[in-house]
C-alpha cells in the first residue's frame, strides 16, 4: 500500500514530466510550475522539484493554505499539491482536495507505468534510488492538556535526540517570513526532522517524523534499512519527549 507521501512524490514527479513535456510543445506556456506540500509532509517532492526546474513550496497543514500556496506569486504556475494525510489537488479547478482529478492523474501514472513494465511501487523505488530513502511516520499521544504540552517544549527544548544533536529548531508561534505564525516546534537533526503539534480537533499531540537516507551506487535495499535502524530509536525517544 502507497502511503500518502509515497503517492504525493509519485505523483509529483508525473505530473511536473507531463507540465514539461506540454512547455516545450507550446512556447506561450509562461511561468514556473509550481508544487506545494505541507510542512509536516515529507520531503521528496523538495527535491523531485529541484530537480525538474520547478518551485516547491511548504504551507501549514489544510488545504486552505495548500490551494494559496502560489497566489501571492505571480512568477508561478500552481500544478500540484498534497499533503500527507491522503489528499491531493492537481491543477486550479479545484482548489480544495479533490479526488476525483487525484485518481484520473493517477490511472494515468500507473498506465504510463505499466507501458513500460513498471509498477507504482517499483516507479516508486526509482524515485527514492534518485532521491534518496524518505522514510515517515506520525506519533499520536492522547492529552487533556496539549497547550501545557507545547509550553513545557518551548521552556525546556531537547538537545538531542535518539542520542542525535539537534542542529535547529524552529518555533512558528508568530510565523516566518514564509509561514503564518502557528503552534508548531519543528527540530532538525542530521538527516532528520521531526514536527510537533496539537490536534486542531481532538485532545491529541501530533508529532511527524521523517529520516532521509541517500542511496549509494543504487543500493536501495541498504538505504531503506538504514532508515528504518534511525527511525525505530527517534520515534521512541519522540514518544519520551511527548509523554514528559
Amino acid at each position: 500500500t502507497l502511503t500518502g507521501d509515497q503517492g504525493g512524490a509519485l505523483l509529483g514527479a508525473y505530473l511536473l514530466g507531463k507540465d514539461a513535456a506540454a512547455a516545450a510543445a507550446d512556447p506561450s506556456v509562461a511561468g514556473y510550475p509550481l508544487v506545494a506540500t505541507t510542512i509536516v509532509s515529507a520531503t521528496m517532492l523538495a527535491s523531485i522539484a529541484s530537480a525538474a526546474g520547478a518551485r516547491y513550496a511548504e504551507t501549514l497543514t489544510g488545504f486552505k493554505w495548500i490551494a494559496r500556496a502560489g497566489d501571492l506569486r505571480p512568477e508561478v504556475r500552481f500544478l500540484y499539491g498534497y499533503e500527507e494525510a491522503l489528499g491531493y489537488t492537481v491543477g486550479t479547478a479545484v482548489r480544495d482536495k479533490d479526488g476525483i482529478s487525484a485518481a484520473l492523474a493517477l490511472l494515468s501514472l500507473a498506465a504510463k507505468a505499466r507501458s513500460g513494465g513498471e509498477t507504482l511501487l517499483e516507479a516508486y523505488d526509482a524515485l527514492e534510488i534518485a532521491h534518496g530513502v524518505h522514510l515517515t511516520e506520525q506519533i499520536t499521544v492522547p492529552t487533556q492538556e496539549p497547550v501545557q504540552v507545547m509550553s513545557r517544549l518551548r521552556i525546556a527544548a531537547p538537545d538531542e535526540l535518539a542520542g542525535q544533536p539537534l542542529t535547529a529548531i524552529s518555533d512558528l508561534t508568530g510565523g516566518t517570513d514564509e509561514l503564518p505564525s502557528a503552534d508548531v516546534l519543528r527540530y532538525w537533526l542530521r538527516g532528520a526532522r521531526v514536527v510537533i503539534r496539537p490536534s486542531g480537533t481532538e485532545p491529541k499531540i501530533k508529532a511527524y517524523l521523517e529520516v532521509v537516507e541517500p542511496v549509494i551506487a543504487g543500493r536501495l535495499t541498504e538505504a531503506r534499512r538504514a532508515s528504518r535502524a534511525r527511525m525505530d530509536p527517534l520515534r521512541e525517544a519522540v514518544r519520551e519527549l511527548l509523554d514528559g
